[in-house]
This record gives structure tokens, sequence and C-alpha cells, in this order.
């Protein structure tokens, strides 16, 4: 290419980018037009209402007691589904001697694992501690828990529970979750919430 041939691109270049430009620009100051539908619905925790889910602390409470009973006791399946929003998301992490595995589960999923773990015997989740931190219609919990297979056993698992909740603006429902547990390569005692500032 002749140094003529080059500039003539460059300038053909720079006269395309003057015509777009004020188009780029013009898109960040339009106001929005109402006519044009934003993805998102109304409703995005679903229709019901159930009372548990007007605090995000109580709905996380009640995923607990759902969770906890012996192999013979039925848990309230229905209600752990109308707690999470219809697209939520359970990845749980799973440690072997071969690493660690995770896979996202949609909430039917969630319950098959559930009932195909514990149909033969009890499972017994509590809550240790929480942090909350919430700001408008978002909140994420960090839940501290201990798992038994009996009530007044030791724990034979500790770990933490994130939890990450939308309000729809009728009520709060659970997103996301996912957990890991109290382990040698990372024990419990070195979990930590850090503040960073500018």
């Amino acid at each position: 290419m002749s140094l003529t041939e080059f500039n003539m691109n460059i300038s053909k270049k720079l006269v395309l980018l003057s015509f777009l430009l004020p188009l780029f620009v013009a898109a960040e100051t339009t106001p929005a037009d109402p006519t044009i539908q934003l993805p998102g619905k109304h409703n995005f925790c679903g229709p019901s209402r159930p009372i548990q889910a007007q605090s995000p602390t109580e709905l996380v409470r009640t995923l607990y007691q759902i969770v906890s009973g012996s192999a013979e006791e039925q848990r309230d399946w229905q209600l752990l589904a109308n707690l999470m929003a219809p697209d939520a998301r359970i990845t749980p992490l799973f440690h072997s001697k071969d690493g660690v595995k995770a896979g996202a589960l949609t909430v039917p999923e969630f319950i098959m694992l559930n009932k195909k773990l514990f149909s033969n015997q009890g499972f017994y989740e509590t809550e240790t501690n929480q942090t909350l931190f919430q700001f408008g219609h978002m909140a994420h919990i960090l839940s501290y828990f201990s798992s038994r297979k009996t009530k007044n056993e030791p724990p034979y698992s500790r770990g933490v529970n994130s939890f990450q909740l939308l309000n729809d603006g009728s009520r709060w429902c659970v997103i996301s979750a996912t957990w890991d547990s109290d382990l040698p390569q990372h024990p419990i005692s070195t979990a930590q919430t850090v503040n960073l500032t500018n």
C-alpha cells in the first residue's frame, strides 16, 4: 500500500468516526423511550406471597427449618420452591480426593438431590451466625451453619452458606445460593469479611 492510499484509508475512517460519534453520544444522553420494553418482569420472585418472605433473615431461617428433619419426616418442598425465584440457581460444592466439583442446579433439581441424599438418614442443619448486607432491593447473607444426622449429636460438618436475595417490590426471594465446608485446607476460622475502600 502506498503512502497516498494509506492516508486515504485513514481519512475515510476518520470521516466514519465523526459520523458515528454523535450517535453514540445521543444514545447515552437521550431519555429512555417508554415504549421500549426492558428485560425483566414484575413479580420476579413468583406469584406466591409466603409470609416468611417478608425479610431476608426470616426467609433464610425458614430454609433451615425446611431441610431439617428425620428421614421419615415430610419436608415442605413447595414452600422451599416458593421462597426461591423461579429461575434461581443453587450451586453445591463437593470435595473429594480428586478435588472440588461444583454444578449449578435448578430448584427442582436441588429438591430431588435432597430427597435422594436424605431418604435414609436424618439431616439437621442449624444457623450459628449470620452476616447480612442489605441495600435497596438486594441483600446478601453469609450464614454459618452446623450439620447433624440427629438433633442431639455433635455436628459432622460446619460451613458457610452464601445467599443472594432480591426484593421484587412485593417480597424477598433467593436468586442464588452456594456453600462451602470447614476443611483442613480452608478452616472456618479463616473466613473473613474484608471492607475495601479507595
